[in-house]
């Protein structure tokens, strides 16, 4: 009942699906029902992208979030629009155990097309993992950190780029989305992450990670220097 009850909170008179891609070697019935006991939400697992395809007119019309085993990158590459087609404004996801894998999948995506894809390592905790996966079926994409470009690659593109001016306060604030606003706000009045959670009718995990997501967004190394970079960018008046 408390499960029913935790899913009527984030997800208010609806029933969504989740597709996994994959095999029942690393996608397993426990994991299916531990995905299903947590969102209250209908799992369902398909061999291959082809067979999804295929298969399109029986897709049900709840399909929320369909995850893609990081062994089927090259069909997702070959075959994403398509699959676009397919799923509609359903969120695609790529599960991956290789980081480097991962990563080169990324840039290939990003190459050829403007479709925004969510990521989802495998190499986690569960708690962690299932508050990742939280957040793809709330249409809110995550950027692990093993995704960021290595350091020798990223100093090669800051030794050719041009120098830039530093970025302000609000310009930090600004890149956060709507939800990490929300979350940032609320630890501005001194709330903790039980009572924002309550505020915001999401789970303690999720509002950790959205914390980890704005503080490395703002570039700053903990909550509390975010909230001083917030009293910085209200003072100047920028806060919109």
């Amino acid at each position: 009942m408390s499960n029913r009850r935790h899913f009527e909170t984030e997800f208010p008179g609806q029933s969504f699906e989740v597709l996994i891609v994959g095999s029942a070697i690393f996608y397993s019935a426990r994991t299916f029902k531990q995905i299903e006991s947590e969102f209250y939400v209908h799992c369902m697992r398909a061999d291959d992208l082809r067979s999804v395809l295929s298969a399109k007119e029986t897709l049900p019309q709840s399909l929320q979030l369909i995850v893609v085993d990081q062994n089927f990158t090259e069909e997702l590459l070959e075959l994403g629009n398509d699959l676009t087609d397919t799923v509609g404004s359903a969120v695609i996801a790529l599960a991956y155990r290789d980081g480097a894998k991962a990563r080169e999948f990324l840039d290939r995506w990003q190459s050829q097309t403007s479709r925004s894809i969510g990521f989802l390592p495998m190499r986690i905790s569960v708690e962690v993992w299932l508050s990742m996966l939280r957040l793809l079926l709330h249409s809110q994409y995550v950027f692990p950190e093993d995704l960021q470009p290595c350091p020798a690659k990223l100093a090669n593109q800051i030794n050719t780029r041009p120098a830039i001016p530093p970025v302000s306060s609000d310009e930090h604030i600004r890149r956060l989305t709507i939800r990490e606003r929300e979350v940032l706000e609320l630890i501005v009045l001194g709330e903790s992450n039980k009572r924002i959670a309550s505020e915001l009718a999401i789970t303690e995990h999720t509002v950790k990670l959205h914390v980890h997501n704005l503080v490395k967004k703002m570039g700053v190394p903990n909550r509390t220097a975010a909230v001083g970079m917030y009293y910085q960018a209200a003072k100047q008046g920028s806060l919109v």
